[in-house]
């Protein structure tokens, strides 16, 4: 075992990475906090059937920023408690989980982060929760409904099709995904990706998958069944996501990759329009897989950061009485510029 996945296994058995609450109704949610603990709370909502673990990837990004990411594995993943199929809409995960999540950690205000499928739930909790939300929402390779022009022939058969039917293509899926991993033949997965998200998959990903890995095989993931409840939900089955994307009026940060095949460009265009105030950032050759792009990460959490520090001084201008904002500002003021070799992604800004 090489020393990395090592450093991994250490990591990944860290208190701030197995933190769990109980809500009012005897329900287990499980979190993971990285970055500066001490910084700015940033939800940190990860594409498909997402784990807590995760975080850690982005640990050194956040402490540069000052961002605290909080992680929390969704109902039936990780070490979450499961929830009624019925009851899996991301407006409902806001209203019955975060928000009690959110005053049993004290948090009043936090910045939000959608990854993929991640994105939905963003969305959701700005809905919900909107004076909550500070700085840009930053979308990172957005799900997007199955309806939305140019989105692909697959999501809209998806949404077509009994739900039977989704299930079993959705288990046999998983159970190949599942053989791959075990064989650790990885060079299956990396074989679209663009340079920087391959070199970025390898260098970290594997080894943090690696190090989640026990003696007989299985993961250190602890459940996943919660991950087809959300592959449904993408395909907004039984019911639609329950809110459209240009209900959103907090301003929005989209980063896409132009590669990507799972979102088209077009279909993040199309929806992008529809908001009211959204920023598209473009990546070059970058595909669904833009959060194993760590430069370009690094940019992403930059401009997250600054954005905070903006929205928070707005805030104080405001309402100079309210000590909180002038706390807040002081835990995001260092390490909140950007660097500019980062920044090298094409940009496209809609206002």
């Amino acid at each position: 075992m090489s020393s990395k996945v090592e450093w991994y296994q250490s990591q990944i058995q860290l208190p701030q990475y197995n933190r769990a609450i109980h809500l009012s109704d005897g329900r287990c949610v499980t979190y993971s906090e990285s970055g500066d603990l001490s910084g700015f709370p940033v939800l940190l909502n990860l594409g498909l059937g997402g784990h807590r673990f995760y975080s850690l990837l982005y640990d050194s990004i956040g402490k540069e920023n000052r961002l605290r990411f909080i992680c929390i594995d969704r109902p039936g993943i990780g070490g979450s408690d499961e929830i009624d199929s019925r009851f899996r809409s991301p407006m409902y995960f806001t209203r019955v989980v975060l928000k009690e999540f959110c005053a049993i950690l004290q948090i009043s205000e936090f910045a939000l982060i959608g990854q993929s499928c991640g994105a939905v739930y963003s969305l959701a909790i700005a809905l919900r929760m909107s004076t909550f939300v500070k700085g840009d929402i930053t979308l990172i390779s957005p799900w997007v409904s199955p309806s939305t022009k140019g989105h692909t022939r697959s999501a809209r058969l998806g949404h077509r099709m009994p739900e039977f039917i989704l299930k079993a293509s959705f288990k046999l899926s998983t159970a190949v995904v599942r053989s791959i991993v075990h064989s650790s033949n990885y060079d299956i997965f990396a074989m679209k990706f663009s340079e920087k998200e391959r070199e970025g998959f390898f260098s970290r990903v594997v080894n943090l998958m690696t190090a989640t890995m026990n003696l007989d095989g299985t993961t250190m993931f602890e459940k996943n069944t919660g991950s087809q409840s959300e592959f449904l939900m993408c395909v907004e089955k039984p019911e639609r996501f329950g809110f459209q994307y240009s209900d959103i009026c907090i301003p929005v940060h989209i980063h896409h990759g132009d590669r990507d095949t799972m979102v088209p460009l077009q279909a993040i265009i199309n929806v992008s329009s529809t908001m009211p105030f959204c920023k598209l950032s473009i990546r070059s050759n970058g595909t669904h897989e833009l959060l194993f792009d760590f430069s370009y990460m690094e940019h992403i959490f930059c401009n997250l950061a600054q954005s905070i520090k903006t929205s928070i001084a707005k805030d104080s201008m405001k309402s100079l009485s309210q000590p909180h904002n002038a706390m807040s500002n002081s835990s995001i003021s260092k390490g909140a510029e950007c660097s500019n070799t980062a920044c090298d992604g094409e940009e496209i800004t809609r206002v």
